[in-house]
């Protein structure tokens, strides 16, 4: 797909991180309010987006175990994925207070 001569990369959501925002989103609707859920999510998906786009900007991540994914924070938190032919897989979504590695593997 191009947008004005660009190539559009695609990203997909894993169900898990598909979860995972959602959980974001009931959270901060309950803790925050409707405005900030709003912000934070749209934060999570344009980062996706510029992910896709460019997955060399993002940091590599080896859990313990040797799973292999590329990383980049989005607020306070972590978006994990891999490459794919169309594009990125965003595999979770993560708080950076979690263990991570305990949610991927």
């Amino acid at each position: 797909m191009c947008l004005h001569g660009r190539k559009v990369t695609e990203y997909r959501f894993s169900r898990v991180a598909d979860t995972d925002l959602k959980s974001i989103a009931e959270y901060t609707i309950q803790t925050f309010g409707v405005d900030q859920m709003s912000k934070y999510t749209n934060d999570i998906l344009d980062t996706a987006s510029k992910v896709a786009e460019k997955p060399s900007r993002c940091r590599s991540y080896i859990t313990r175990s040797g799973d292999k994914f590329l990383r980049h924070n989005s607020g306070n938190h972590a978006l994990f994925f891999i490459e794919r032919t169309y594009g990125v897989l965003i595999v979770r979504i993560l708080h950076q207070a979690m263990d991570f590695d305990s949610h991927l593997e």
